[in-house]
């Protein structure tokens, strides 16, 4: 009888030992579960939804207890009907093959992100799986492409200038010196405009990796900008250009091509986003040991929730109805020129009554 009842007492010692290192591991294991960043999810041989960790409600907003009991494939974006299909086949089919898709979800504020749903079964046929949000990765990867569609076609401009009065020079008889004179000024300017660009875009790179050092000068910044005007007005000539400047040039140390690419960048910038006949004020001055250059339009505009990102890389703000020619860097870029002289840049704009920017500068960088 006491054999007995030891051996009773040493089976609920290891019965209770069991049952503490059970509780232990399905602890940790929903602490690790709880606290990845990925979603997981654990779904019926038909695809409903029986538990998912609470990056769900991290990632996309909504609410544990809305997706249990649901079909995964229900909560997919509306536009992503073949996902969907795919979904539901592979559920009903009872596969044992791994399914995986990268996949539009709506969030609980009605934003799009983009998930990679990767699922397969386990002994039971019951489907587990994960879901990763690559919506950055997505963005970059369009913004890239935009990019690259941009440049091509900011390149392809001014080359197509620089070819077809290079041609006529060649090809063409009985041109006057006047007309040889006028299509060689074309074509220096669009060969700067190229440069000019090309520049910018090695700027960022270079910026990026930390190998950008200014080129000072003494130079005068009111021949920089009438060569910019020039260029700018020739690019759009039914817009105005003004320019105000001190009766009485002044030099400043400076590098000379990105004081340039302010203006060039500046200027186009005013010019695509104003009226047709309108008119671009240009103001440059000093004021103490400091020199400022204002480009101001009478254009459409830019509304305040886009203030704080117009100066980001290829952020380009939505224009319903028109496409805006441009890469997305020109006022990148001007923030980095002027950041790197220590100066400044500040927007002073609102929706339907124009822009105006202002870059204060140093005179001695």
């Amino acid at each position: 009888m006491e054999d007995k009842l030891r051996d009773q007492e040493l089976r609920t010692q290891v019965h209770y030992r069991l049952v503490e290192e059970l509780s232990a591991s399905e602890e940790r294991y929903r602490t690790l579960v709880e606290g990845l960043r990925d979603v997981v999810f654990r779904a019926s041989t038909t695809g409903v939804v029986v538990f998912i960790n609470p990056a769900w409600k991290r990632l996309l907003g909504h609410d544990q207890g809305d997706i249990h009991g649901t079909d995964l494939g229900d909560w997919f974006d509306p536009r992503e009907e073949g996902a969907s299909k795919s979904w539901r086949a592979w559920c009903a089919a009872n596969q044992a093959d791994p399914w995986s898709a990268t996949v539009r979800f709506l969030s609980a504020s009605n934003e799009t992100r983009w998930m990679v749903v990767w699922a397969r079964r386990d002994a039971e046929g019951a489907v587990f799986g994960s879901m990763t949000d690559v919506t950055e990765t997505r963005r970059i990867q369009d913004l890239k492409a935009s990019f690259v569609s941009a440049v091509s076609h900011e390149l392809r401009t001014p080359l197509t200038s620089i070819l077809g009065f290079t041609k006529t020079l060649l090809r063409a008889e009985g041109l006057s010196e006047a007309q040889k004179s006028e299509f060689l000024r074309i074509i220096h300017e669009q060969s700067s405009h190229l440069t000019s660009l090309i520049e910018g875009i090695l700027d960022l790179s270079h910026l990026d990796h930390g190998v950008v050092e200014l080129q000072l000068e003494k130079l005068n910044p009111i021949r920089l900008l009438q060569e910019a005007a020039r260029q700018a007005q020739s690019r759009f000539p039914d817009i105005r250009i003004e320019m105000y400047t001190p009766h009485l040039p002044f030099m400043v140390t400076a590098d000379g091509i990105r004081i340039r690419l302010i203006l060039d960048n500046l200027l186009m910038n005013a010019a695509k986003f104003s009226r047709s006949q309108g008119t671009i004020r240009v103001t440059m001055g000093v004021a103490g040991e400091e020199w400022f250059i204002e480009v101001e339009d009478g254009g459409v505009g830019i509304d305040s929730i886009h203030h704080e990102r117009i100066f980001e890389r290829f952020y380009r703000i939505p224009q319903a109805g028109k496409i805006i020619p441009g890469t997305g860097l020109g006022l990148a870029l001007v923030e980095e020129c002027a950041s790197l002289h220590g100066g400044r840049v500040t927007l002073d704009s609102s929706v339907g009554k124009g822009a105006r920017f202002r870059v204060v500068l140093p005179r001695s960088a």
